[in-house]
């Protein structure tokens, strides 16, 4: 399979964020009236997309909004000391050597990103496109492949979540499901992606 655009999801995709966003929502959870979470929450939030798990806690969608923020501005103040995970460093840079097109979306804004891919010698992206909306995945992706003249057939896209993939797929894109973020590998099977892998060094094997 080859393609020319591969375009990788940032949180939990690209950035190990997952344990320290959780640690935030631990911290945080009590002023916003949210019940102490547990062990045994974080288990059953892994197998849930985002609008499941909101509903779950009970919270509305003005209020996610606000939570989102503080989770994003408390995270961001130490994004320089978060790391990348394992393997994908050189997956990357073989990638590159193959002649891939690289980027990332996120709803985090590209000057964040910008120094974590620094603090992680992570210097292979061509862009980066930023865009804050929480739901609606599709039509930011839409955006991007638009404002950057993409064909749907061209491009690849990676996610760690339910919703990467409903997102793709309603595009017609190829989405490769990745199991080391958010959502576990169970939860992803059920919405049937592209492909599903659950390592990094397992990218190179759909590329050649």
């Amino acid at each position: 399979m080859k393609k020319d655009y591969l375009i990788f999801d940032f949180d939990g995709t690209v950035a190990d964020t997952f344990e320290a966003i959780l640690k935030v929502v631990k911290s945080i959870s009590k002023d916003y009236g949210m019940e102490k979470i547990t062990d045994e929450d974080i288990k059953k939030f892994k197998e849930k997309g985002m609008r499941q798990l909101i509903k779950d806690l009970k919270i509305s969608l003005v209020k996610m909004a606000t939570i989102n923020r503080r989770i994003k501005a408390i995270i961001n103040k130490d994004i320089a000391s978060l790391k990348s995970f394992p393997g994908l460093k050189e997956a990357f840079l073989e990638l590159k050597k193959r002649g891939y097109s690289i980027g990332i979306l996120t709803s985090n804004s590209k000057g964040n990103v910008e120094k974590f891919l620094k603090s992680n010698d992570l210097g292979f992206f061509e862009f980066i496109y930023s865009d804050s909306s929480l739901f609606g995945k599709d039509k930011v992706l839409k955006k991007l492949l638009r404002e950057h003249n993409i064909k749907s057939n061209r491009v690849v896209y990676f996610g760690d979540e339910i919703r990467d993939i409903q997102a793709a797929l309603k595009l017609n894109i190829k989405i490769v499901a990745v199991s080391w973020g958010f959502n576990s590998k169970k939860a992803l099977e059920k919405y049937k992606p592209t492909y599903l892998l659950e390592k990094p060094s397992e990218i190179l094997t759909l590329f050649s």
